[in-house]
């Protein structure tokens, strides 16, 4: 007999917490980015007065069996129960032991959701096709919308001679060799693949200059301009890395910083989470090279997928092998409760809140409005 109850945590200060997220990540093989080090490290940079902490967890005769990592986001006409790393993560899930257990304690967790205790609206941001929970939502006619693509190359069984044969276009595996051999050609090319935390961390603000000058191109701001994402990327990598769940990828020319991209592996896949280049090595397409460099390495050791994660764009579409076409996709469900505010948000996140985006994009890009508001770094 197994007697399910919700149990919230406020904190991630309890023991009992950690070392039962940290079974159950392991032991049903949940992706990096809901542990509980990455969780615990994005709240404690990211906490703030409108934010409140409710871990909702199930319990089963005094053992947790299901977590939900969730915060309460307090906003001035209405409250928001959301994942914890919104922004940061690429796939979300309910942290549940997968066994006959798993929908009583979904159901269970839906119901929780529901009662919106201190929420009008719920937002399950990046809920992958390919999990449970999407099942499990799409039955319980959870509203939802697609949010965008995810590339997956399925490297099994090939080699990278023959790889190379099968993707994308003709035209496109010229080029590329055409760009690979000019830059072996005239540059001092050396790939390193780095697992260490010290010597990830080593690296670090040599990447965070690289991605700073890459964005100063098209004039935006790097990310990791921000002192709370520096300081999270410091600590998580660090975490991660005494795991063995994380890898950086450097290409160099002599000591020169060309290219990086820094990923998770999880089951035999490398998850391509962030990448950057310099741009004075433009011409040699310096992410495209990366990329081949990465996929030769990771198919001579055996791994059977690359997940480009989410963004559907053309230039990841573009290594694709022929006849092995894997793409997932992220949704985002919505549940808002009764009451006029909870119905008009459900509706704005649904419906209005994707072509409002596009239309601020528009007015955005027009050169007048960006000199009006002096939005362009001077």
């Amino acid at each position: 007999m197994h007697d399910l109850k919700i149990k919230i945590y406020n904190t991630f200060d309890d023991d009992k917490l950690k070392k039962e997220w940290q079974k159950i990540f392991e032991e049903n093989h949940y992706f990096v980015q809901n542990s509980y080090e990455w969780c615990h490290t994005w709240w404690k940079y990211f906490h703030s007065k409108n934010r409140i902490l409710h871990i909702a967890t199930v319990e089963s005769n005094g053992n947790i069996v299901g977590i939900a990592p969730m915060f309460i986001l307090l906003k001035p006409f209405h409250n928001q129960l959301k994942f914890i790393g919104a922004g940061l993560t690429d796939f979300h899930e309910l942290i549940i032991i997968k066994n006959e257990l798993y929908i009583s304690i979904f159901d269970l967790l839906l119901s929780y959701f529901k009662s919106y205790v201190n929420w009008n609206i719920i937002l399950f941001d990046h809920i992958n096709n390919e999990t449970n929970e999407f099942q499990h939502f799409k039955t319980n006619n959870i509203k939802c919308k697609l949010l965008t693509e995810c590339i997956i190359l399925d490297l099994d069984g090939l080699n990278w001679k023959q790889y190379l044969t099968i993707i994308s276009s003709k035209n496109f595996r010229k080029l590329y060799k055409r760009r690979r051999n000019k830059f072996e050609r005239e540059k001092n090319k050396k790939l390193e693949v780095i697992k260490d935390s010290n010597d990830i961390r080593e690296y670090l603000d040599k990447l965070f200059e690289v991605h700073a000058r890459r964005w100063d191109t098209v004039n935006k701001d790097s990310k990791f301009k921000q002192p709370e994402i520096r300081s999270f990327l410091r600590d998580i990598l660090c975490l991660l890395s005494e795991k063995r769940l994380i890898i950086l990828y450097v290409l160099l020319d002599d000591d020169n910083i060309i290219s990086y991209r820094l990923g998770f592996l999880n089951d035999n896949t490398y998850f391509d989470w962030n990448t950057g280049y310099d741009p004075e090595y433009e011409i040699y397409a310096p992410g495209k090279l990366i990329t081949g460099y990465i996929i030769e390495d990771l198919i001579n050791n055996k791994f059977r997928y690359f997940n480009f994660m989410r963004g559907g764009y053309y230039y990841k579409k573009q290594w694709i092998p022929e006849g092995k076409e894997h793409i997932s996709e992220n949704y985002q469900f919505v549940l808002g409760d009764k009451s006029l505010t909870g119905r008009i948000s459900e509706y704005y996140y649904l419906r209005l809140r994707d072509p409002l985006k596009s239309i601020f994009k528009i007015l955005l890009s027009n050169r007048y409005i960006r000199f009006i508001f002096k939005l362009d770094k001077q």
